[in-house]
């Protein structure tokens, strides 16, 4: 997206919308729709905006540990400023170790050279901070406007998901239907790296079977 990776700087941190109309452009140059749209963490706002704003082009949506669908402890919301503590104290690579082990993995054996090496090269590549647009997040109230199918996948053991795992259960199902929110055990807040086995079966799933979950609430 504008603002991350090897993207062109908007000058601007982008708002979801803004986000999802660039990928709108990308999908209506290269002539593609009814897709399915992986939205993680802060990108899961931009999925769901882009499935309201243009549901042409989206046949369906998984999103992976999304923001506002439920309270985040007092004692995640304080993991940034650890993060921090230990980037001033310890250097940019040490920091992004910590992140990995208090927020993004819980198989921590996962985290060698190579992982902090790719994730130091995309920190420092990311200009712009969501943080604050993601906390501020009303998922659930987008959510309930979105008429395809919707796969909402939480890890277990995610900090900003985990003091509350039944709560997100019941808000989300009460919007989507039941059966919409899949908790994954063993898993953080990068799901996708730390259970790919489950995270490719959803997407799997998804090429042979339309996701009707409104049918089933």
């Amino acid at each position: 997206m504008p603002g991350f990776g090897h993207s062109y700087d908007p000058g601007r941190c982008l708002e979801p919308a803004e986000h999802a109309e660039v990928i709108a452009e990308l999908l209506d140059k290269i002539e593609i729709n009814d897709v399915t749209v992986v939205g993680f963490s802060f990108g899961s706002l931009v999925a769901t905006t882009l499935a309201l704003e243009r549901p042409d082009l989206v046949g369906s949506l998984v999103l992976v540990n999304p923001p506002g669908v439920g309270a985040r402890s007092a004692d995640a919301l304080a993991i940034p400023a650890r993060v921090s503590a230990i980037t001033r104290a310890h250097g940019r690579r040490e920091g992004i170790a910590a992140n990995l082990r208090e927020l993004m993995l819980c198989h921590w054996e996962l985290i060698d050279t190579a992982l902090i090496d790719l994730v130091s090269d995309s920190v420092a590549r990311t200009r712009y901070v969501t943080r604050g647009i993601s906390q501020q997040s009303q998922t659930l109230q987008l959510l309930g406007r979105v008429t395809q199918g919707v796969k909402v996948l939480i890890g277990e053991r995610d900090p900003f998901h985990s003091n509350d795992l039944p709560g997100r259960v019941l808000a989300i199902d009460e919007v989507l239907g039941r059966g919409a929110a899949d908790i994954v055990p063993d898993a953080a807040h990068w799901l996708q790296y730390d259970r790919p086995d489950r995270f490719n079966e959803v997407l799997l799933e998804l090429t042979s079977v339309d996701i009707k979950m409104r049918s089933s609430g």
